[in-house]
């Protein structure tokens, strides 16, 4: 009798050793992306992210912080990284933010949201007064992990910075190198 028991015991724990991989697997959340970039342009703005491998993506954006009344974009080609999303209020602040998903039996998993991302919505008096004022709309600068600074030169943040657009790196609160940005 001892030994029908330990034989049944033994072979529940079998089975349920071989199906939790499964069930782990398929209960798995698809990997988070992260924001490369978040521009604005006039009534618009442009958000690019990283590209995973996931069904799709989930956009987010509102005017509160929030993310009360929040608008959303599924995007279904796991291919594509950017999405400009239309006819937003000028002079407006938007908060936007992204996540993956896929579906496992009929169900849709998301991962995390990234961190929210601000940004002000340009008019187009805005767009022409800065493009006028010598700056250029769409610049490349330079960031580093930590640093509280952008350089336009990329030998000045050192051997870890990256290229960014202009406006992200605004958008991060970060301010012009006094010695490359002059």
């Amino acid at each position: 009798m001892k030994k029908i028991i330990a034989l049944l015991i033994s072979l529940i724990m079998l089975v349920m050793s071989v199906s939790a991989p499964v069930s782990a697997q398929a209960a798995q959340k698809p990997a988070a992306t992260k924001v490369i970039s978040l521009t604005s342009t006039t009534n618009s703005f442009t958000l690019k992210w990283a590209k995973k491998k996931v069904q799709g993506y989930q956009i987010f954006y509102s005017t509160k912080s929030d993310f009360d009344n929040a608008k959303s974009i599924f995007i279904k080609k796991a291919g594509t990284t950017s999405k400009t999303v239309k006819k937003l209020k000028s002079g407006k602040k938007y908060y936007v933010k992204v996540r993956t998903y896929k579906t496992v039996n009929g169900k849709k998993k998301f991962s995390k949201c990234t961190k929210k991302r601000a940004i002000t919505i340009k008019s187009k008096s805005a767009a022409k007064k800065k493009s006028s004022s010598g700056t250029k709309t769409g610049e490349n600068v330079y960031i580093t992990p930590t640093g509280k600074r952008y350089h336009y030169d990329p030998d000045c943040g050192g051997v870890n910075s990256y290229k960014v657009s202009l406006s992200y790196a605004e958008g991060l609160g970060l301010t012009p190198c006094q010695k490359c940005a002059s």
